[in-house]
């Protein structure tokens, strides 16, 4: 009963808080054209500070939902979780699981969190919402068959990972990192301005069993002509190589993959932003490991010209 108040007050408040902000818009527009030359200074301040708090109630609005819908869905989960055979519950988290692309991003929590598929909301795979038991549940589906978890170019995710679903009390018993047999981690120059970070973050790689096939994503700006593109090839695989090898050494099957296509996927991160990751399968230029060096597959027509040897 007191949320739904609350809920009924936020609502009133920011019906007039935009009946303030449109006649402070209205204003300003007729001052415009009543004296055009003059800068109106004072009247935007208003106009701002309307705008600003439209935006916080709005705001105030959204956090009140959420909160209400994590209390009421929490519980829910939880209780139906503990009642319902294992059977219905695999049943349940099959027909949920369904992509080949799992994404790792940054929830508006500012914790790490998991995407699967494309479409926003993604609650179902949030623990926040459904519940440690539901959670554990989605994760056993999700490291079955294939998948490829997609750590993007965000190389702090494999220690957010390896602190968050291996060594946590919640989901350590479940040795995910065991049975992941595929990822991808973008590669760029913007990843290389601070290289011991970069092979810091790396090591956290030897957390998955060897054959793991791991897809470095070597990515390009498209702008570049053919020489520039095999110079900044060149490059990237010259600086990635020495950390790749090791692991390739160890038994993992290492590939890079260069300016392959993304999949745009509509879910949120903590800036409100929606992100991509790329479809490894469908790469048209792979670059595999043979001895010790970096031997050249290339079948696109653009990257056949290069010279990377």
């Amino acid at each position: 009963m007191i949320a739904r108040l609350t809920e009924r007050r936020l609502h009133n408040e920011i019906q007039t808080l935009e009946k303030v902000h449109f006649v402070q818009r209205e204003k300003v527009s007729e001052a415009k054209k009543l004296r055009p030359r003059m800068k109106h200074i004072p009247m935007h301040k208003v106009l701002r500070k309307a705008n600003d708090n439209l935006r916080l109630a709005k705001t105030t609005l959204e956090d009140h939902i959420q909160a209400e819908a994590i209390r009421s869905c929490h519980s829910l989960c939880e209780a139906a979780i503990e009642k319902l055979p294992q059977e219905l519950r695999d049943m349940i988290t099959e027909f949920l699981v369904t992509d080949e692309d799992v994404a790792f991003f940054i929830g508006k929590d500012n914790k790490l969190k998991i995407a699967h598929g494309l479409d926003n909301p993604q609650h179902c795979y949030d623990p926040v919402y459904t519940g440690s038991n539901f959670h554990t549940d989605i994760l056993k589906q999700l490291v079955t068959g294939t998948r490829c978890f997609h750590f993007r170019s965000r190389h702090e995710f494999l220690e957010m990972f390896f602190d968050a679903y291996i060594c946590s009390n919640e989901y350590g018993h479940l040795a995910l990192n065991t049975k992941v047999t595929k990822l991808s981690l973008a590669i760029s120059e913007n990843c290389l301005k601070n290289r011991a970070t970069l092979r810091s973050n790396l090591e956290y790689l030897s957390i998955f069993p060897a054959r793991t096939l791991l897809n470095f994503i070597i990515q390009t700006p498209s702008t570049l002509v053919i020489r520039q593109l095999a110079r900044q090839l060149r490059h990237l695989v010259n600086i990635i190589g020495p950390c790749t090898l090791p692991l390739h050494n160890s038994g993992y099957d290492v590939n890079m993959v260069i300016n392959p296509e993304y999949r745009s996927s509509n879910v949120k991160n903590n800036s409100d932003s929606t992100f991509s990751f790329p479809v490894v399968d469908k790469s048209e230029a792979v670059m595999k490991i043979r001895g010790n060096k970096f031997d050249v597959w290339l079948s696109h027509e653009r990257i056949l010209s290069l010279e990377l040897d």
